[in-house]
This record gives structure tokens, sequence and C-alpha cells, in this order.
């Protein structure tokens, strides 16, 4: 069961900085993971849609979009891969679904969250399982992706593997030495 949830938006308050030496390397951490899954997404989709993607730019708008947050007391934004997913699954193609979807999420946090408290927890994993199947049958390509490439299925594995046993910071931290082994390889 859900449980309680807090109605209403947080005053803002500027954000202190008595634990910047606890929290720098999380924050370095939770950047980086955000920045790479959100530009990945953000790839996916435009091979999907046929537009281009600029890391640069992407970079800037995550920073800019995180600044106004910080004085709500909000955890860092970033792209969701199952929100994206099923909003376009449900037609979304422009940034106005964004704009929509923050107003219907307003209107619920003000509103509707009473509603919310007696919900099952296997009733929302259900709504993002479904949402993400097309996501989990992207595995079978696995065998068409070593005849391309075999490094960059070693890279993938490598960087799977190690966010599967350990964390996802793990992960990207393995991923990253992977890559920059597989490209001294390469220049070699």
């Amino acid at each position: 069961i859900v449980g309680e949830i807090k109605r209403g938006l947080p005053l803002p308050t500027i954000p202190t900085f008595n634990h910047v030496n606890e929290l720098i390397t999380p924050a370095i951490t939770i950047a980086a993971v955000s920045l790479s899954i959100s530009i990945s997404m953000a790839k996916m989709f435009s091979r999907k849609h046929d537009y281009k993607v600029s890391a640069n730019q992407e970079l800037l708008a995550y920073g800019i979009s995180n600044i106004v947050p910080s004085f709500f007391q909000c955890y860092p934004n970033a792209g969701s891969l199952s929100r994206s997913v099923v909003q376009e699954g449900s037609g979304g193609k422009t940034v106005l679904i964004g704009g929509f979807s923050s107003i219907v999420l307003g209107s619920v946090i003000m509103a509707l969250t009473p509603l919310f408290r007696p919900l099952p927890m296997a009733c929302l994993a259900a709504i993002i399982i479904v949402n993400l199947k097309g996501l989990f049958f992207q595995v079978k390509d696995f065998v068409f992706y070593i005849q391309i490439s075999l490094l960059e299925c070693i890279l993938w594995t490598m960087t799977f593997v190690s966010v599967l046993l350990f964390d996802v910071d793990i992960g990207l931290y393995v991923g990253v030495c992977t890559s920059f082994i597989i490209n001294t390889i390469r220049t070699q």
C-alpha cells in the first residue's frame, strides 16, 4: 500500500551548504547518471523520430532546470525512461505534453493525494511494466549487436552486469572505464 502522501507544495527556502562535503561525491554521481540516462534516452527517441540531439544543449538544459527546484527541496530532475515511453505510447510528440503532464500532476498533488493512500504498490508497478514491455523485448536484438560490434557488446555487458550486481553508480564507473579501455585498444 502506498501510504500517506503529503498534500500541497513545499514553501521555497534557500538551500543550506552545511553538508556540501558529504554530498559532493553523490551529487556528481547523480549528475553523471542522470545526464547519461537522459542523453541516451534522447538519442534513442531521436533515432526513432529522426531529429538531432546535442549533448551540450542537454547538459545546459538540465543544469538550468535544476536551479529553481533546489529552492523547493526537490530531487534533481532528469529524463524518465518509463514516463517518456508512456507519453510516446499515448501519442505525445511535442513539448506541450510535458506542460500538460505538469498541470495534471500539480492538480493531483494539490487535491487528489488522499485517493492514492489505499492504492497497492503492485498496481503502480504494473502500469510501468506494461508500458516498458517494448524495451524488455529489445534484449532479443543482442545477437544482432554482437555481429555488428563485439567490443560494444562487451561494453554493454560489463556495464549491465555491474549495475545488476552492485549499483548504478558502480555500473557507470565500470562502463566509463571499459569504454576508455576499448577506445584505447581501438586507437592502437
